[in-house]
């Protein structure tokens, strides 16, 4: 299969949009506009998990601060009505993007989202030259770390004997993504 001659951005958007979904890039006016959104959506997922992974609640800086490029690679999948249903906040490390924080909400977990995003996330690096994505899983996250070795990822290195910090290349995950969504 060519990879390079499809419009990537342009599946994952159409594809959302037939499921009810819809993908925004999360801009500062964005998070300004709906911080509260924001923060409900991921600590409650926080919470969740607290007892699970140790997960605590985020503070309003959190979600305000400045990463680099962080408003060029998060997005957020949204459904018809607007609602938060998964997010993606990322910035640029240097040679490659780094996943801060991957969420989506339990009742559309299985759903296939994650692997929108992971396509538009991917796209996005490849569009701006960047080679690499990488992330890190708590090691006891097994359908998280099923799902980023199934896309790509391999594990570079543990940290805190439970953070496993995974890599992938852009391309391998983008044309996985594709190719378990077409």
């Amino acid at each position: 299969m060519e990879y390079n001659s499809i419009n990537y951005h342009e599946f994952v958007t159409v594809n959302l949009a037939d499921i009810g979904y819809k993908i925004v890039l999360i801009t500062k006016e964005l998070m300004d506009k709906r911080l509260d959104d924001f923060m409900k959506f991921v600590n409650s997922i926080r919470k969740e998990h607290e007892t699970i992974y140790g997960w605590k609640e985020e503070s309003k800086e959190y979600f305000l601060n400045p990463l680099v490029d962080k408003w060029k690679y998060s997005f957020a999948i949204l459904n018809n009505s607007d609602n938060l249903c998964m997010i993606s906040i990322n910035s640029r490390y240097e040679d490659r993007i780094h996943l801060h924080t991957v969420l989506v909400k339990n009742k559309y977990r299985k759903s296939g989202l994650s692997k929108y995003m992971l396509l538009k996330t991917a796209e996005t690096a490849i569009d701006n030259n960047i080679n690499k994505l990488e992330l890190y899983c708590q090691k006891n996250n097994n359908r998280a770390l099923i799902l980023y070795l199934k896309m790509g990822f391999e594990i570079e290195s543990i940290r805190d004997k439970n953070d496993i910090l995974l890599i992938s290349e852009s391309e391998k995950t983008r044309n996985i993504c594709f190719d378990s969504l077409k």
